[in-house]
């Protein structure tokens, strides 16, 4: 009798007709990324790997600044908008759909390509790229801890949240050295916010183990990485400046085998300009 009240007080609550709420979003088995190139004045998209088919775009920046967005669902190229002198950046976004309180969509716009930097060195002049170096540099676990900070630039900083520093593996692998943990390895990067780039890790099965790990940057899961033994394997994530608004990027690093643990050897952050 109770259940059947239940029932009928759940069917009378139901709007007739009222249909199902699917929340659309990027799944996080899948990992959007394309690459562009730039030839003369045009930049120049790939097709999209494991594309959700959101929103995409053509991000212009100038001087580390938001210059111009441009529609990359309607065409594979760009004729560059802006020529005048300047160190300018091209990256290829993806609307990544997120909900919060109220009926409206919300959610940002986050880079699925390399940047592609490069510099007008006066109006008319042939447009050169330009290679960024890296601004921070960790050698994870170098010297039991005591050498990992290879490079830190002004305005850079790490915290090392969950593991421990190891260094003493064979010779013969790529880096003797690396963070450990037996499920999971977490740091957390500070930089100056608002600051576009690419984070770049480099994996190391340095007892030959035969470890499975899955990477985690900013919340955005990787590809699983596995097979990594001897020189190791590198993992490379862009960033757009509103995912850097805070100032600082979070990583994980999983392992997916308990019989094994979680390692990294080094971590990159490239700024797409200078700071």
């Amino acid at each position: 009798m109770r259940r059947s009240l239940a029932l009928a007080l759940l069917l009378l609550a139901t709007p007739v007709g009222a249909q199902p709420t699917y929340k659309l979003g990027v799944a996080g088995y899948v990992f959007p990324s394309a690459t562009l190139s730039l030839e003369g004045t045009k930049v120049n998209r790939s097709a999209v790997k494991d594309d959700p088919g959101f929103k995409l775009q053509f991000h212009i920046l100038k001087d580390g600044k938001s210059l111009s967005t441009h529609n990359a669902r309607a065409s594979m190229n760009l004729d560059l908008p802006n020529k005048q002198p300047g160190v300018y950046a091209a990256v290829l976004e993806l609307f990544y759909p997120s909900y919060k309180a109220g009926k409206d969509q919300k959610g940002q716009f986050k880079a699925i390509s390399p940047y592609v930097v490069y510099q007008v060195p006066s109006p008319g002049a042939p447009i050169k790229l330009l290679e960024r170096d890296p601004a921070l540099v960790l050698e994870c676990g170098k010297g039991e801890g005591k050498l990992q900070e290879a490079k830190v630039g002004k305005g850079y900083g790490f915290k090392l949240i969950q593991g421990k520093p190891i260094d003493g593996w064979p010779a013969t692998v790529a880096k003797p050295h690396a963070w450990i943990d037996p499920k999971l390895v977490r740091c957390e990067i500070s930089l100056p916010a608002e600051t576009p780039g690419l984070v770049r890790l480099h994996l190391v099965d340095g007892d030959a183990v035969g470890r499975k790990c899955k990477v985690t940057i900013q919340g955005r899961p990787l590809p699983s990485v596995e097979g990594f033994g001897g020189p190791g394997k590198r993992v490379e994530l862009s960033l757009s400046s509103a995912e850097t608004k805070m100032g600082k990027i979070e990583i994980a690093i999983e392992s997916l085998d308990p019989k094994t643990s979680a390692v990294v050897s080094t971590i990159e952050f490239v700024p797409a300009f200078a700071n």
